[in-house]
C-alpha cells in the first residue's frame, strides 16, 4: 500500500480514480476524500502563492491523469505541472520546485566560464574580451560542441564606450572567412531553363559520382571534412552576420541554401532515374514473358481487367456487405461472387478492354505478333 499524500497539512490515503469525476479512497474508514474538482481547485488556489499544497494535489491527481490532462484542467503549462509533480515525487527537495534546477544551471554556467578562461591553445593578440570569448566558442563549434555565443561587441546595440571599456587582448583561432581571401570564388549554382537553378557543371562533377556510388570516400576522412565544413560556415557567420543588413542576411541565407538544395535536387533526380530504370527493366521482362506465351498474357490481362472493373464499380463492396451474417468467410466466396458479376455485367466492359488490349499489344509487340496470335480470336467478334 502506498504512503499517504499531504494536502495543506492533511494526509490523504492512496487514491483510485473512478468514473464520474470523483476520486475514491482505497480505505473505507477515512475522512471524506477530495473530489477531482476540489483537487484542481487546490492547485489553482495555491499556484501563485504556495507551491507545496499545489504539488501535493497534483501528486494525487497524477494517480489517474496524465501531466498534460492535469495541465489542461488547471490551466497551466505541462512543464509547470511536471516540475511540481517531480518536486512532490522526490520528497520536496529545495524551497521551491525550481531550486535544484536553478542551482544546477548556476554550476554549469560557472564550469563553462572556467573552461573558457582556461583555453590553452589560442594565440592572444589585440582585441576585446568579448571577441576572445567568441573565438573560444568558435573553436568549440569546430569540435562539435553546441554553445550559445556571447553578444558580439560590434553589433549595433553595443555602445562606443562599451567597446572602449572592453578593449584588451583577444584570442583567435585562424582566418575567419577563407572565401574573403583574394582569388576567384567557385561558381556552384547557375540558372537553368524556366528560371530554375541547378549545380554548375564543375560543382556537379564534384558530388554526383559520390551520390551515384561510383566514388567511395573513407568514412573517417569524410567525418573530418564534414566537421571542417560546419566549422568554416560557423566562423563565417560569426564574423559576417553582425555587419550585415536584414536584406543581405536573407540573400546570404538563400545563396548558401541553394548550394545544398541543388545537391538535394540531384539526389531526387538520381532516385527518379533509378525508379524509371527499374520500371523499364520490369516492363521488358514482362514483354518477353508475353511474347513466349501470348495466350497466358491475354488471360492474365483479362482477369486483371475484370477484377479492377468489379472493384471500381462498387459491386464488390456490395457483395461483401451482403455476405455478412451468412457464416461464410469472404475469402471463400469471393471468386464465386466475381464469377457471377462477370456473367451478369462484363459484357458492358468487354469491348473497351479488347480495344485497349489490342492497342497495347501492337505498341509493345508489333502488328505482326497481333496478327499471328490474337487476330484469329477477335475476328469473329469484330465481324
Amino acid at each position: 500500500m502506498g504512503t499517504s499524500q499531504p494536502i495543506n497539512g492533511t494526509h490523504i490515503p492512496p487514491l483510485t480514480p473512478r468514473r464520474g469525476g470523483r476520486v475514491i479512497s482505497r480505505m473505507s474508514k477515512q475522512k471524506p476524500v477530495p473530489t477531482e474538482a476540489e483537487l484542481i481547485g487546490i492547485v489553482k488556489k495555491y499556484a501563485a502563492t504556495d507551491a507545496r499544497p499545489a504539488a501535493s494535489a497534483i501528486g494525487i491527481l497524477s494517480l489517474g491523469m496524465t501531466v498534460r490532462e492535469i495541465a489542461e484542467r488547471v490551466e497551466m503549462s505541462p512543464a509547470w505541472v511536471g516540475a511540481l509533480l517531480h518536486w512532490h515525487n522526490t520528497g520536496y527537495v529545495g524551497d521551491t520546485p525550481w531550486s535544484v534546477q536553478r542551482a544546477r544551471q548556476k554550476e554549469r554556467k560557472a564550469e563553462a566560464k572556467a573552461a573558457a578562461v582556461a583555453k590553452p591553445d589560442l594565440k592572444v593578440v589585440g582585441g576585446t574580451d568579448a571577441e576572445a570569448r567568441g573565438a573560444v566558442r568558435v573553436a568549440d563549434m569546430a569540435k562539435g560542441m553546441r554553445t550559445k555565443p556571447e553578444p558580439n561587441p560590434y553589433c549595433a546595440e553595443a555602445s562606443a564606450d562599451q567597446r572602449k571599456a572592453e578593449a584588451g587582448p583577444v584570442a583567435v583561432t585562424d582566418k575567419i572567412i577563407p572565401a574573403a581571401e583574394p582569388g576567384p570564388v567557385p561558381v556552384l549554382v547557375v540558372e537553368t531553363e524556366q528560371d530554375r537553378i541547378g549545380p554548375s557543371p564543375e560543382y556537379l562533377a564534384l558530388f554526383e559520382p559520390i551520390l551515384r556510388g561510383t566514388v567511395k570516400n573513407d568514412p573517417k576522412k569524410s567525418a573530418g571534412a564534414r566537421d571542417a565544413l560546419i566549422a568554416c560556415v560557423a566562423r563565417a557567420c560569426w564574423e559576417a552576420i553582425p555587419q550585415m543588413t536584414p536584406e543581405d542576411i536573407e540573400a546570404a541565407e538563400n545563396a548558401v541554401g541553394n548550394m545544398f538544395n541543388v545537391i538535394s535536387d540531384t539526389v531526387d533526380n538520381i532516385e527518379r532515374e533509378d525508379r524509371d530504370a527499374k520500371r523499364e527493366k520490369a516492363a521488358l521482362a514482362r514483354i518477353k514473358r508475353e511474347a513466349k506465351n501470348p495466350a497466358a498474357a491475354y488471360k492474365k490481362a483479362l482477369e486483371d481487367a475484370q477484377q479492377d472493373a468489379w472493384e471500381n464499380s462498387g459491386e464488390m463492396e456490395d457483395a461483401k456487405e451482403n455476405n455478412k451474417g451468412s457464416g461464410d468467410a469472404w475469402g471463400d466466396v469471393k471468386e464465386d461472387a466475381l464469377a457471377e458479376w462477370v456473367t451478369d455485367t462484363w459484357a458492358e466492359y468487354a469491348k473497351d478492354f479488347e480495344a485497349e488490349f489490342k492497342r497495347d499489344w501492337i505498341e509493345e509487340h508489333g502488328q505482326a505478333s497481333w496478327d499471328e496470335h490474337h487476330a484469329p480470336r477477335t475476328a469473329g467478334a469484330e465481324a
